[in-house]
């Protein structure tokens, strides 16, 4: 190559060729090559031009006419409250009905004797009837330990008569201001389903925190997982304030250079608290939590109502076919 076509032209650390490359740019939707250098993507273009970008310490790569496109990004999910079930929890997504659900359950408190609580995730509201999952089949499997699951939509959780004891939680409790406690129509017992924030809380509180090594632990999973779909940023929809341990995971595993993929993040508003108060706490504790390009937090998150599938959500006119299990 003739040194003047390089002259003022840097060395990129990768340079891939012979490929097809979808550049999301109207004025140049394909290319064939592309450079990279400290982390920046410097050219895209031609196999021809790309040569100008290789020098001593460039790393080929050669597609062999394979796709490249940009990194994808999630724009809602919950990755670290979901790693942490996949990890250290009862796993309940891919569970369709009661008897595998209970089964799965089983399964992981016997694999766990020593563990305090057990928790999981997943469970399909809708494989059961309208009043819900019941405690009384979790007690056939755990009677001493108490079992909290959330639902695969975040926004019930199934527990035993243990965690029912332990918030308190009898027929004569009051109906939360933001929650629902089902209750069975003939007995007024509580079912063993809590429906939304202000009832899963009830029990939640009462569970000891998840320690802060653990969800680090929880991102490391992530980044491997991540690592395999092509996924480079992902947004975080639920960070809460006063749950520390879980956004400090993030912040310490950016800080400590753990990271290959980007996280962003939403502080959750409580709309039971003053939500001026909430707004600026938020914006303070993010000048200290955004120390890197790696996690930051800059959004925040409102409720307006709840959800449609635990007939929870405002609507117009009564859900068809509904009965007060409250």
């Amino acid at each position: 190559m003739n040194k003047s076509t390089k002259l003022n032209i840097p060395n990129a650390d990768t340079v891939f060729i012979k490929g097809s490359i979808y550049t999301v740019n109207n004025k140049q939707v394909w290319a064939e090559a592309l450079a990279v250098k400290n982390k920046n993507i410097i050219f895209v273009g031609s196999n021809k031009d790309a040569e100008k970008y290789t020098g001593k310490g460039t790393k080929l790569i050669d597609l062999k006419g394979k796709m490249l496109l940009p990194g994808f990004i999630d724009a809602h999910m919950h990755p670290l409250m979901s790693a942490d079930v996949y990890m250290n929890q009862a796993t309940l997504f891919e569970n369709p009905d009661k008897e595998s659900m209970l089964a799965a359950v089983k399964e992981f408190a016997q694999n766990h004797p020593n563990q305090k609580v057990i928790m999981g995730g997943g469970f399909n509201r809708a494989a059961f009837d309208e009043l819900g999952p019941r405690k009384e089949w979790l007690d056939s499997i755990e009677n001493k330990r108490p079992v909290y699951i959330v639902s695969g939509d975040g926004h019930s959780a199934w527990v035993n008569s243990v965690s029912l004891r332990l918030a308190g939680i009898t027929k004569f409790s009051a109906l939360p201001k933001d929650g629902i406690i089902m209750k069975d129509p003939e007995t007024g017992e509580p079912s063993g389903l809590l429906q939304e924030k202000g009832a899963m809380e009830l029990v939640a509180k009462k569970l000891p925190p998840i320690s802060k090594e653990r969800y680090k632990k929880s991102i490391m999973y992530l980044e491997k997982l991540f690592g395999k779909t092509g996924i480079t940023t992902v947004f975080d929809a639920k960070i809460q304030m006063d749950e520390e341990n879980y956004w400090t995971a993030y912040k310490e595993c950016a800080e400590e250079e753990k990271l290959n993929w980007r996280y962003r993040g939403s502080w959750y508003l409580d709309p039971e608290k003053n939500l001026i108060e909430e707004i600026e706490k938020g914006i303070e504790l993010s000048k200290t939590v955004n120390t890197t390009p790696y996690f930051q937090v800059n959004t925040f998150k409102f409720f307006l109502d709840e959800v449609a599938e635990e007939r929870t959500s405002f609507m117009l006119e009564p859900f068809e076919g509904e009965k007060d299990y409250r």
